[in-house]
């Protein structure tokens, strides 16, 4: 095991991508136990769930890792090609971060995920998952996502993530948050952190 993953250096090197939702710093985030993060408003009457830190183990990963592996070789095979203006070259990453993504929220709610999934489909207990490693990213929601779905934004990288919270499909399609941010054609319906859904 190489010193970059030693104690907590991976959790303190993702969490600082993804530290937003609590207002505390990479190590302060690293060292507090997980059963604590949602608690840090306890006694407040807020009962938000959400920001949710969920870090996976070795083997949660690898398992993760393998599902974004085979979907893109799934997509390569049937020379499928990237939606909404998505650098090819950077599918692999995309899928794989994806699929722990996906993990991370199954993980959170005590659901399985498995297997590769299908074109179109939802991604984890008819939930739809949302995964960034920039802690300034928002939740994309495009014009045809569904509107009944459950869309969450997860941040992070490397397997420590935080749950930043979810919307509604139909809740998210609104106006003013329709932009295109890179300045490249892609645009789409940005939500702020700050208008996700807290509780489930």
């Amino acid at each position: 095991m190489s010193e970059l993953w030693g104690g907590h250096a991976r959790g303190a090197l993702a969490v600082t991508a993804a530290a937003d939702g609590l207002h505390l710093s990479a190590d302060e985030r690293a060292d507090m136990p997980e059963s604590n993060m949602p608690a840090a408003r306890a006694g407040t009457g807020d009962m938000s769930v959400y920001p949710k830190h969920v870090e996976l183990d070795w083997t949660e990963m690898k398992e993760a890792a393998s599902r974004g592996v085979t979907r893109q070789i799934q997509n390569l095979q049937k020379d499928r090609k990237t939606t909404h203006g998505a650098d090819p070259l950077k599918a692999w990453q995309q899928h794989v971060e994806g699929c722990l993504g996906e993990q991370a929220l199954a993980k959170h709610l005590g659901l399985y995920c498995g297997g590769v999934g299908t074109i179109f489909g939802l991604d984890v207990g008819g939930h739809e998952v949302r995964t960034t490693s920039s802690a300034r990213g928002r939740l994309i929601v495009h014009k045809g996502d569904r509107d009944d779905a459950r869309f969450y934004h997860i941040v992070g990288a490397m397997g420590v993530y935080t749950i930043e919270g979810w919307m509604l499909g139909r809740d998210a399609k609104r106006e003013e948050w329709w932009q295109d941010p890179t300045g490249m054609g892609r645009p789409a319906f940005f939500v702020p952190n700050a208008k996700l859904e807290r509780s489930e």
